[in-house]
């Protein structure tokens, strides 16, 4: 069962998505993500921030996000049954208000029509390759502050690799998981 970790929403259940394209983080793993991102090893305080929760699914990371204090999040996903369990999540913990669902190919984006986010949560299909495409789409388009932090996940066997304006300071390894945090820092 899925369920918020820390913070306002504590112990709150979620809706799992059955969807085959959709490979839920484990409890586990984000448990790890956020204690990295709020433990002090990282420079970045979630509390106020702005985040987008790309390849969202049911959304599990944005809400465990705000929860924990961050003031608003972008959802993006493109798979119809994850949109359905996403925004019966987002209504179900009363964060309705702070988050806003873009729905289709992140990677095919024109414009950005958001506050510019200090955080970016990056959980593509593993062995897609997708990470290496969305994270730098997202910084041509705006959507990124300068020191925003990207936390990725893939599969233990994959890696990461950005352009040079994102500079790597941290990868752990989670079961099938692996954790990447980069900053963005732009010329």
């Amino acid at each position: 069962m899925m369920r918020i970790i820390a913070g306002a929403k504590r112990g709150t259940n979620l809706t799992e998505c059955k969807s085959e394209a959709v490979r839920p983080t484990s409890n586990r793993t984000r448990e790890a993500l956020f204690n990295i991102l709020t433990g002090g090893r990282l420079p970045f305080d979630i509390h106020g921030s702005q985040l987008i929760d790309a390849c969202a699914g049911s959304g599990s990371l944005g809400l465990e996000a705000l929860s924990r204090g961050a003031t608003g999040a972008v959802f993006c996903e493109w798979d119809r049954d994850a949109l359905l369990v996403l925004k019966k999540n987002i209504q179900k913990l009363g964060f309705d208000h702070q988050a806003k669902i873009l729905s289709g190919d992140i990677t095919s984006l024109r414009t950005w029509h958001a506050p510019p986010a200090q955080l970016v949560l990056c959980d593509a299909p593993y062995d897609s390759g997708l990470t290496t495409k969305i994270i730098p789409r997202l910084a041509g388009l705006g959507a990124l502050q300068s020191t925003c932090i990207i936390a990725c996940e893939v599969r233990h066997s994959e890696s990461v690799s950005l352009p040079d304006t994102f500079a790597p300071l941290d990868n752990r390894r989670y079961g099938m998981a692996r954790l990447f945090f980069f900053r963005y820092q732009p010329a």
